[in-house]
This record gives structure tokens, C-alpha cells and sequence, in this order.
């Protein structure tokens, strides 16, 4: 076998092996990997259960049912219609581009004073700073929000302040839902599953 021959069928199995990484990089479609449907991202504070005073970083959220527990709930709802998602801690999201990888943000919050919490107004500082900077900021991104508190009306103000976040960074802005701290793991569930139905018309 001559040099050209022994060079010819070198490249063709290179040709061959670099073509099935790429469909194993690709998918058996030959499309690239689905981005992720739904990304929430969420704060949540530490339960409170020693002696020792509560500050900033023991804050007293329900031990059963908290935002963590309300997010994977909500994971599991969107899964079940077939809608990837996935729950992110807050101060895990270390560029805007991790979340601007979905069809739809969800942030969750929650509410102390009528406020978001400290863990997450630092991550609206430090990644909605980087998504101002932007040209087209959130370019119409779908978000939607939700919040858990001990009463309505500090939810409800919670929810207000991330709408505005949201239209000001040129988002497009969706379903909302509020939790109550007081509220049973059924009625959790309900409100958890009507959200997830929201979300998914509003994803379409």
C-alpha cells in the first residue's frame, strides 16, 4: 500500500471519529442540546433553631416549608409537563448568562420587612449591575416571581419591587405566585401546581 493510500484512509477515520463526537455533542437529532426550559433562581434563609440571637445570615424561614422546598416542588411540577427546569441558589449564579440560557427566569424571594431578603437583593446587585450594562439589558426575557411570607401584603409588596426590576431591565414579565408561611403542604401544593400551569402557557 502506497503513501497516498495509507493518507487517504488516516483521514477518512479521523473524518469519521470527529464526526461522532459531534453528534454525541449534539444529540441524535444533530441539534444542539436543549437549553434548559426554566431556570429559578432563589434565596432562602437559614432556620433559626439555637439560642443565639437571629441576624442576617439565621434567619428564621419554616424548617417544612420554605423557599428551597417550594422551588424543588416547583421543579418537579414543570417536570412533570415535560419542562425542563432547574432550582439554582441565588448566590450560586455567578454570571447573567447562566440565566439567560432559558426560556424563562424565575426568581424567588423570601419577603422580610416587605423586602427580598439580603441574600438576594446581593444577587440583584451584582448580576442585574451586569445586565443594565447591556445594550438591550434583559432583551424582553420572560420572568416570572414568586415569594413567601407571613403575610400577604409583604409578598405582595416583594413582588411589586421585582416587577419593577424586571420592566426596567426591559424583561417581559409573567405569572406571579405568593406562599404563606401558615399555609398546609396541600395548599402549598395547589398554589405550586396552579404556577406551574401558568408558567407553562406562558413559556409557549
Amino acid at each position: 500500500m502506497n503513501r497516498l493510500n495509507i493518507c487517504v484512509k488516516m483521514l477518512a477515520s479521523l473524518s469519521f471519529i470527529a464526526c461522532s463526537l459531534t453528534t454525541q455533542a449534539l444529540g441524535q437529532s444533530g441539534s444542539a442540546a436543549p437549553v434548559t426550559d426554566v431556570i429559578i433562581v432563589y434565596a432562602t434563609g437559614n432556620v433559626h433553631t439555637g439560642p443565639g440571637k437571629v441576624d442576617a445570615t439565621s434567619t428564621p424561614t419554616p424548617a417544612n416549608e420554605n423557599m428551597k422546598t417550594v422551588a424543588g416542588k416547583l421543579v418537579s411540577a414543570l417536570t412533570a409537563k415535560k419542562i425542563s427546569a432547574k432550582a439554582v441558589l441565588a448566590s450560586d449564579v455567578k454570571n447573567p448568562d447562566e440565566m439567560m440560557k432559558s426560556k424563562l427566569i424565575v426568581l424567588g424571594s423570601p419577603a422580610y420587612f416587605s423586602n427580598v431578603s439580603w441574600q438576594f437583593k446581593k444577587f440583584v446587585d451584582e448580576q442585574f449591575m451586569l445586565i443594565w450594562r447591556q445594550n438591550n439589558r434583559l432583551n424582553n426575557h420572560k420572568v416570572a416571581a414568586f415569594c413567601m411570607a407571613a403575610e400577604e401584603s409583604s409578598a405582595e409588596k416583594v413582588i411589586e419591587n421585582l416587577k419593577d426590576l424586571v420592566i426596567n431591565a426591559r424583561g417581559t414579565w409573567g405569572p406571579t405566585m405568593t406562599v404563606l408561611g401558615k399555609n398546609s403542604p396541600d395548599q402549598v401544593k395547589e398554589e405550586v401546581d396552579t404556577f406551574a400551569d401558568a408558567l407553562e402557557a406562558f413559556i409557549k
